[in-house]
């Protein structure tokens, strides 16, 4: 058995949040394009460290489906601060879902915070259906700034409504 560690994003140094980013990247396109699997609930607190490489792995796939499967059949949930505002949080998740919780989780890695802690779910779901979304400008690093906010605005954020 391979153990693993959770993922603290409070605990990542600078230096290893870049190399972190891309391993989330290609972990969630790994899952989409090797697998056709919809995570459904990406964030780190489901995303393990494997101790034999210190490579990331998915964990809590409660909420995922297969590609080709029936999403009329799907009966999850999802953590409604990674709520793309473009999803029915009653319907079945997509890629593009996905793509949209990757990239509030990269914001999170670079940020250091939870995207709207601070707010009660039905206060999350009003902003979402106004398509606002986390404050880009928290991350410095251009490149990955720019990545974020392909992902969110794949999501149907409006990347002008930043939530600070």
């Amino acid at each position: 058995m391979d153990l693993a560690l959770p993922f603290d994003y409070t605990v990542i140094s600078a230096q290893q949040r870049d190399g972190l980013a891309r391993e989330m990247i290609n972990l969630t396109q790994k899952l989409h394009n090797t697998q056709c699997v919809i995570h459904g609930d990406i964030k780190p607190e489901n995303m393990l460290i494997r101790r034999s490489d210190f490579r990331l792995i998915f964990c809590d796939f409660a909420e995922s489906r297969i590609r080709d499967e029936d999403p009329n059949r799907w009966q999850g949930a999802t953590t409604i601060n990674y709520l793309a505002p473009n999803r029915d949080p009653n319907k079945a998740p997509t890629f593009v879902d996905d793509l949209y919780a990757l990239g509030l989780s990269i914001w999170q890695l670079y940020s250091g915070r939870k995207p709207f802690a601070n707010l009660e779910p039905d206060q999350i779901l009003e902003l979402l259906k106004q398509k606002w979304t986390v404050d880009l400008n928290v991350i410095t690093d251009a490149p990955i700034r720019n990545i974020v906010a392909r992902y969110l605005s794949m999501g149907g954020a409006t990347l002008e409504k930043g939530y600070p």
